[in-house]
């Protein structure tokens, strides 16, 4: 016997029954919809009142920018971000949900430009080794790097978010990210200027196949790696150091500066040396100088002096920490230098996985003088006619306690019996640091100017040796000093080390939590399992009353449903 589907009901039953097979299919459709989403990428709501999960106005117009200039070569390639932890990592992660959000929207936005990845690089440290160019590269769980065909940028997370003087967070991942990426598409790309009219060796992308070019490749290669294109300069044709320069490399001059005490009266006039120090003080520049010891450049020298430089006219030997020849001989003139292991100081900070470890490689200088401070009273000597600008003397390498200083004699070159000065420590390079305090903004500026006494610092017998560290030693330097992420000002409220005010997104709940979740994994060294692997500042970062909002909205639906279900089972029995 057969039974219509419909049969014997009343038409308002048909109807509510034929609601709940569309009501039911609908759901059906829906939730399949969202299972497609959820595979296919992250699906979220951004609820914090700062917009901190999504794009500002700024940043969509910023990386518009970015995409339109990259798109003018159209190499297909794509800007890739790598998240070095697994996903569920990332969201429960404090510091990186922000980002790793941020990094999605980007991804939506510009899907045939941006790539998303995230990398475990504690279970699979090899996924990452293409970005591992020096030893002294330590990448972690915490890291995002920022890639473009060959070059790319590692980051910690941690440093995206920053405090202002009241004590109030900011979140500056937008502008870290933004000038992150234009580093690496070289869009408005910053610079490394060598000096070449005072006799100096350089490198000139120009000629690259000169046999001057060839002697200072691998430095080439270490300042490409950083992130800066390389050019020439030559400092009497300019009035001003150029604005895209953020490191001014020195190297060997032979003649010395040029200075007219007669001209001094002129407004129009400016010395080389006040050009070079017009970029330290009004610009917070960046100069790495590398100077033959046998040189005597009085007006370049006196110039130094005042930020700080004193160089011996002798050279250093040390027969215990020198490199030994294949006859077995020792070579004292090539000197092994030693770490500084003080945590409190310049060198350590930037090298210090180098001198932690035992088996640490060596940094090598060849046939060197030595540098050391001029300042009167100490290691620091206020500007004349403020309290609020000092310039500062590290040192940054040394030889060991037993070192020597002897003369040269001036035609054959060998090592006289004139002994200069006792055994002692002496520096092989140091930096100067000029800080400039605003009290009235209360910001700091700083410049640097970092200086050896050889000739041989910068070339490939040093730099291009891969038994030796000078590549990673002199790359951390250049790092600190040239500040190259800071180069790509943004209009997006960014922290700089020179900005005005502290920018970003200020956070405007103050009740977020800060509840530390320490998590046990297998997923880490040794697969020792009794190991902590993370600990995680836990923060959802949604007040009170959003959380409301959110709870209602994800509800909305199955209550619907549900409120749907009742109604027609009410209509059906007792309509």
């Amino acid at each position: 016997m057969k039974v219509g589907f419909l049969k014997g009901t009343s038409k308002r039953t048909k109807i509510f029954t034929l609601i709940s097979v569309v009501s039911i299919t609908l759901l059906l459709a829906l939730n399949f919809l969202l299972s497609y989403f959820s595979i296919s990428g992250p699906l979220y709501l951004d609820m914090t009142p700062e917009g901190l999960y999504s794009l500002s106005a700024e940043m969509e117009r910023e990386c518009d920018r970015i995409v339109d200039k990259i798109e003018e070569t159209d190499n297909g390639e794509k800007i890739k971000l790598t998240f070095c932890t697994d996903p569920d990592y990332i969201l429960k992660s404090y510091a990186a949900r922000y980002t790793y959000f941020m990094a999605m929207d980007l991804r939506a936005r510009y899907s045939d430009r941006v790539e998303v990845e995230t990398v475990n690089v504690v279970m699979n440290p090899t996924a990452v080794a293409q970005y591992k160019t020096t030893s002294l590269t330590e990448i972690t769980a915490n890291d995002l790097i920022v890639s473009y065909g060959e070059r790319y940028r590692i980051v910690n997370l941690n440093s995206f978010w920053k405090q202002g003087t009241s004590g109030d967070f900011y979140y500056d991942g937008e502008y870290r990210v933004a000038s992150l990426i234009r580093s690496v598409t070289a869009v408005e790309q910053p610079s490394a200027y060598f000096v070449t009219d005072h006799g100096e060796t350089y490198y000139d992308p120009s000629e690259p196949t000169s046999d001057m070019s060839k002697s200072m490749g691998a430095f080439a290669d270490l300042l490409r790696e950083r992130g800066m294109q390389i050019k020439t300069l030559k400092l009497s044709d300019v009035a001003a150091i150029p604005e895209d320069c953020v490191l001014l490399i020195i190297n060997n001059p032979t003649l010395d500066f040029t200075y007219d005490p007669d001209r001094l009266d002129d407004l129009s006039y400016v010395s080389e040396t006040e050009k070079l120090d017009n970029y330290l003080v009004e610009r917070q520049g960046a100069i790495m100088v590398a100077k033959d010891y046998r040189k005597t450049l009085p007006v370049f020298e006196t110039f130094l002096h005042e930020w700080g430089f004193k160089f011996s006219t002798s050279v250093v030997t040390d027969d215990a920490s020198c490199l030994v020849g294949e006859d077995k001989e020792k070579r004292p003139t090539d000197i092994i230098a030693q770490y500084d292991k003080n945590p409190e100081s310049y060198g350590y900070a930037l090298y210090g996985e180098y001198a932690d470890l035992d088996s640490a490689a060596i940094t090598v200088f060849s046939d060197t003088g030595s540098v050391e401070c001029s300042f009167l009273n100490g290691t620091s000597a206020p500007e004349a006619g403020t309290s609020n600008v000092a310039r500062k003397y590290a040192p940054y390498l040394t030889a060991s306690k037993t070192a020597k200083r002897y003369m040269r004699d001036p035609v054959t070159g060998e090592l006289t019996s004139i002994l200069d000065g006792d055994e002692y420590a002496y520096h092989l390079a140091a930096v100067s640091v000029r800080t400039h305090y605003n009290t009235l903004t209360q910001e700091t500026k700083q410049s640097y100017l970092f200086c050896v006494n050889s000739a041989s610092f910068l070339s490939n017998g040093l730099v291009g040796e891969p038994s030796y560290a000078n590549f990673d030693i002199l790359s951390a330097a250049i790092e600190d000093i040239s500040r190259i992420d800071d180069y790509a000002s943004t209009n997006l409220g960014g922290v700089t080390g020179n900005s005005l005010s502290p920018g970003g997104k200020k956070l405007l709940n103050t009740s977020m939590s800060t509840e530390d979740v320490i998590l046990k994994s297998n997923k880490h060294r040794d697969n020792d399992i009794t190991k902590d692997f993370i600990v995680i500042k836990f923060n959802h970062g949604i007040s009170g009353a959003e959380k409301v909002v959110y709870t209602i909205f994800v509800a909305a639906i199955p209550i619907a449903a549900l409120v749907v279900g009742i109604v027609v089972s009410v209509k059906r029995r007792y309509l």
